[in-house]
């Protein structure tokens, strides 16, 4: 939604607009409507980390030397297991199992209908799997659904009794298996121009879009020219349907709106995050597209800005999107504060309230961080990458959440995490050294 002062045209409740003109730059191409996140963006915490404040840290950010894409290159392969039985469960595990993939992975990204859902648990149950489209997507649905049982029993943060612990083990090595026999299938889908092609390549390829070394597709720069889907169901009932597509709505709004942030404040040669001058008047803009996305919200996903619970966990998950769009927002306030060194009270009281919106955003966060089932699936990398403080807080979540695929841990995960415990340590050093209560 644009300010008023920007702007009388009506827009759609779900989607904030785009910005005005005036901040696109002369001679610059309309990156606004359709902006694209960078693939050499920064992280929050690698982008604090190379402010020249924290050099007192002193090989706290050498240590991180090595690129994401170089990390995760270092990771250790799935185990090869020889091609001789196709993984089974009876009827009713399958139907339950479909069940989950259903209000889990396609719930968040309603992409399958429910009619091809239900073809391929027909052919699921039939055991009758060839080296066809149809079978490497059956498989790779077991395997999703599988991991949003895997990630449920987590989800509950109690401690499994030992019948439980058992069961959690038998269903991440059904999972396994699904995703192995899925796997060896999938140069099927690389070869294909179908539906179920680019179905498959989609459950197996959300990981890749995050690495800055590979090259890339393109399709980003027209993906706002997709129009969204209509009467697509993919769920059973008509409740479970309609709130995945607003949830749905409302995350592609979301991330539209944090590619703008980056593209109007960060991007290279064109951002205007480091000049004083401008970016006070982009974050105002930014600022309201982003409150008015909050209070179009439907009701079932609204939230209010503290840490007290929500009605539901997507509301919850949103909640995090909110917090982390806002940080990355008032960010350049923080940049301006700490530029000026010992003479930061000298600023100008835009830049200190700026600055405690950007901090309090971070910290509230990190505190809101739970086992969410979205963000143990989705964003536990994301996480990892991009908080620094309440470092016990987020050091138990993450150690917890890397056990779960029971293998191949990722490497920048695990450099993260120590990360979190070497800041939080020297932070309680500053703290003390300088009389700070925590």
């Amino acid at each position: 939604m644009m300010s008023p002062g920007h702007s009388n045209e009506t827009h759609k409740l779900i989607s904030p607009g785009t910005v005005s003109n005036a901040y696109r730059g002369e001679g610059r191409p309309d990156h606004i409507s359709n902006a694209t996140l960078s693939p050499f963006h920064a992280s929050t915490t690698e982008s604090i980390l190379s402010w020249p404040q924290f050099a007192e840290f002193g090989n706290l950010i050498k240590e991180r030397g090595f690129s994401v894409f170089r990390l995760e290159s270092t990771r250790v392969p799935l185990a090869h297991r020889p091609c001789m039985v196709q993984p089974y469960m009876p009827k009713q595990d399958v139907e339950r199992t479909v069940r989950s993939f259903e209000r889990g992975i396609n719930f968040w990204y309603p992409t399958m209908p429910r009619t091809m859902t239900q073809e391929l648990q027909t052919l699921i149950i039939s055991g009758t799997f060839d080296d066809s489209l149809p079978s490497c997507l059956a498989l790779l649905i077991m395997a999703l659904g599988c991991a949003c049982e895997l990630v449920g029993f987590f989800a509950r943060r109690e401690t499994p009794n030992a019948s439980e612990a058992d069961s959690q083990r038998q269903k991440r090595l059904m999972g396994e298996l699904y995703f192995d026999s899925a796997f060896k299938k999938i140069y099927l889908a690389q070869a294909g121009f179908t539906a179920e092609a680019v179905q498959c390549l989609f459950f197996t390829g959300d990981f890749l879009a995050e690495l800055a070394g590979l090259p890339q597709t393109g399709i980003a720069e027209i993906e706002s020219s997709i129009p969204l889907p209509r009467d697509f169901c993919t769920q059973e009932s008509e409740n479970d349907q309609e709130q995945s597509s607003l949830y749905f709505l409302a995350c592609i709004s979301m991330r539209r709106l944090l590619n703008r942030v980056h593209d109007l404040l960060y991007a290279r040669d064109a951002g205007v995050g480091f000049d004083n001058h401008q970016f006070p008047s982009v974050v105002s803009e930014l600022a309201y597209q982003l409150d008015e996305w909050k209070d179009l919200l439907p009701f079932s996903f609204q939230f209010s800005v503290n840490l007290e619970p929500t009605r539901t966990e997507e509301g919850a998950f949103l909640r995090q999107r909110y917090l982390t769009c806002k940080s990355v927002i008032y960010r350049p306030y923080l940049t301006w504060a700490l530029s000026n060194g010992d003479a930061v009270e000298k600023c100008p009281s835009i830049v200190y309230e700026g600055s405690k919106l950007c901090l309090e955003a971070c910290w509230m966060h990190a505190q809101n961080l739970r086992n969410l089932p979205h963000t143990i699936m989705v964003d536990t990398w994301i996480c990892s990458l991009s908080v620094l403080d309440i470092g016990p807080h987020l050091n138990e979540l993450l150690t917890q959440w890397t056990h779960i695929p029971g293998g191949g841990t990722s490497p920048s995960v695990i450099e993260s995490i120590g990360l979190i415990e070497n800041v939080s340590t020297l932070l309680k050093i500053t703290w003390n050294e300088n009389g700070v209560g925590e």
